[in-house]
């Protein structure tokens, strides 16, 4: 089977859409399948990533940058020159790697109603079967952008434009059923590489030091976890963020954070190696990600779950969407019931001061990472569903 996976940029070092875009192809490698990751235009900077050619294999993965520089470049005319020049590129790209012989898929990561409908017809004509990755639900997103029209319908269109679709929840996976009984779904939950995980050797635990990584554009989960951290009694812990976004999104944290009592025991860190955020995961005390009861956070399922399971650190979360459907409190994670911050302060406060209890949550989610977010234990099933459809 031949398949090309577009939609999104940044392969191979960019965040959770990118590192979801990565386990699924490593899956589908796995399972003899040929898969090329097409990215329209680069994001990095050569600051960051000095070296990355503008195609190549990593991991048995081909990819390309159909604008042929994997870099944003500092000129605005250059850059906008390379972006059209990307869109071009990509459709003689599509064109060109299709197989004679051989089942073509595309799989299409994106949330614009635009962009969706454009694909389905361009991949249409150049003979590739169509699967929709589905993250969010978008509509809800959109809504809260001030958004209208057909930037709504996303989830409403996307069996229409789609010859199957691959959701991240149940909730996406019951929203597509209704819409439409007999649409194509196959469910694939936050993935992440367990071999490699493994291999990381980090220091000996630091059970003062509780942690949470994400984007600080989901500044309400950071004020929370401040919040949160502002009422746990155990004064010798400190509390790590690891986030990403841009200044104006860091800054807001940092000002969030000079107004805690407790802000000489808070750390911010960015822009971490893979292997340096993954020692920190395994150095914590406790990992943190509260979800919050809306519909957005009930649709997804943050990259980092499976992340975290992998790092065999006890959680700390909170009973909503698919937390609820993988994690027990007290049996592999520490649940607060609500969304609520004394509520998640004070399991905060039973993973710190209880280590038995912590120790024996941390091998049992570890245990159901391997079982459910492992990429290779997708591998064969999803093989096959692409290939029937």
């Amino acid at each position: 089977m031949n398949i090309i996976y577009l939609g999104c940029n940044g392969f191979p070092y960019g965040f959770a859409e990118v590192q979801k875009q990565k386990m699924v192809s490593k899956a589908l490698v796995k399972a003899g399948a040929a898969v090329t990751i097409i990215n329209a235009k680069g994001i990095f900077s050569k600051k960051d990533h000095p070296d990355i050619p503008y195609k190549g294999k990593i991991e048995q993965i081909n990819y390309v940058y159909t604008s042929f520089y994997a870099y944003k470049p500092a000129n605005f005319i250059f850059r906008n020159g390379i972006k059209v020049l990307g869109k071009i590129s990509e459709v003689f790209h599509i064109l060109a790697l299709r197989k004679r012989k051989q089942k073509n898929v595309a799989i299409l990561s994106t949330q614009n109603s635009y962009a969706l409908i454009y694909y389905y017809y361009l991949l249409r004509l150049a003979g590739y079967k169509i699967v929709l990755s589905y993250e969010e639900f978008v509509k809800d997103i959109n809504a809260g952008k001030n958004k209208s029209g057909l930037h709504l319908k996303f989830d409403d269109i996307a069996h229409r434009y789609s010859d199957a679709i691959i959701p991240i929840s149940v909730f996406l996976e019951d929203y597509q059923k209704k819409i439409n009984p007999n649409v194509s779904l196959f469910r694939i939950p936050a993935l992440t590489d367990f071999n490699k995980v493994d291999a990381i050797v980090a220091a000996d635990k630091l059970n003062t030091n509780i942690l949470f990584c994400g984007a600080s554009a989901y500044f309400e989960n950071i004020s929370f976890i401040i919040d949160a951290f502002n009422k746990v009694k155990n004064v010798a812990v400190d509390l790590v963020l690891i986030i990403h976004g841009n200044a104006v999104q860091n800054q807001r944290v940092h000002n969030y954070i000079g107004q805690s009592a407790k802000k000489n025991s808070i750390k911010v860190l960015s822009n971490l190696s893979n292997e340096e955020l993954f020692k920190a995961y395994k150095q914590a005390g406790l990992l943190l990600i509260p979800l919050k009861p809306y519909q957005r956070d009930i649709a997804r399922f943050p990259h980092k779950i499976a992340e975290y399971t992998a790092s065999k650190t006890p959680i700390v979360t909170t009973a909503v969407g698919e937390i609820s459907r993988y994690f027990t409190d007290g049996q592999n994670a520490f649940v607060a019931t609500e969304y609520d911050v004394a509520a998640f302060a004070s399991k905060i406060e039973e993973g710190l001061n209880n280590r038995a209890l912590s120790d024996k949550i941390a091998r049992q989610a570890y245990q159901l990472g391997r079982q459910n977010f492992h990429y290779e234990t997708i591998a064969g099933r999803l093989f096959t569903f692409l290939a029937d459809i």
